[in-house]
């Protein structure tokens, strides 16, 4: 895991390359998303927001929409299962 507070993603503008990683909170609720660096929030192409800053009433609060907190640390996500065989599924 790698924790927020060291270091984010590299910003998929800079990179050329999107990509989405798994995220945990301090409960360790766990999702997979992407780091929204116009937003400064994690979101995720299937749940929608994972977090983001209430811009309205407090910079703190955070909304969670998929059940995930505020994300505290990141990591890669593995490479996806492979079959052995063709009649394995």
């Amino acid at each position: 895991w790698i924790p927020v507070s060291e270091r984010m993603p590299e910003d998929p503008l800079v990179t050329g390359k999107y990509e989405e990683y798994l995220v945990t909170d301090a409960k360790g609720h766990c999702g997979v998303g992407f780091y929204h660096y116009k937003a400064k929030a994690w979101d995720s192409v299937n749940w929608g927001w994972l977090e983001r800053e209430d811009k309205v009433d407090n910079k703190e609060a955070f909304v969670e929409p998929s059940g995930i907190g505020k994300v505290v640390a990141w990591m890669p996500l593995p490479e996806p299962y492979k079959a052995e065989s063709e009649g394995e599924e």
